[in-house]
C-alpha cells in the first residue's frame, strides 16, 4: 500500500470538497482503495458529488487523526468505466455491494490523478510522497 493511501486510510472518514459553480460543497467519504498502484474513490452517479466531479475534476479532501494532526490531499479525478476495476473495488469493499453492483449503471469509480498530500501537526507540515 502506498504511503499516501495508508495516510488517508489512517484518518478513517475524510471530507471531500468539490464545487458546484461558485458554491463549495463538503461531504464525508470513507471508501478509498489502491488498485494496480493507483488510488480510487467511488460514488453513485445519482449524487450531486458525481455531477460536480464531472463538471470540475479538481478535488481536495481532509481527514483528522486521533492525535489531532490532519491530512490534506489535493489533485484531480478521472472517471473510469472499467468493469473489471469496478468488480475489484467491490471485492475490496464488500459493504458497498449492499448498494452497488459493478454493472448497475450507477456505481462510479474515479482515479485520483497527481495527488499531493500533506500531514499537519501544530506548526509542522510533512509532504507525503507516494
Amino acid at each position: 500500500m502506498s504511503k499516501l493511501l495508508d495516510s488517508i486510510k489512517k484518518a478513517g472518514v475524510f471530507f471531500v470538497a468539490t464545487a458546484d459553480g461558485d458554491e463549495p460543497h463538503v461531504r464525508p467519504f470513507g471508501a478509498v482503495e489502491e488498485i494496480d498502484g493507483k488510488i480510487y474513490l467511488v460514488t453513485g452517479n445519482k449524487k450531486a458529488v458525481f455531477r460536480q466531479l464531472i463538471a470540475n475534476p479538481k478535488i481536495e479532501f481532509a481527514g483528522i487523526y486521533e492525535d489531532g494532526s490532519w491530512i490534506r490531499v489535493s489533485g484531480r479525478v478521472r472517471r473510469t468505466d472499467d468493469i473489471k476495476l469496478k468488480e475489484k473495488y467491490l471485492e475490496l469493499r464488500p459493504t458497498l455491494q449492499k448498494i452497488y453492483k459493478a454493472d448497475d449503471g450507477i456505481f462510479e469509480v474515479f482515479e485520483l490523478v497527481e495527488p499531493v498530500g500533506y500531514i499537519y501537526s501544530g506548526t509542522n507540515v510533512t509532504k507525503i510522497e507516494g
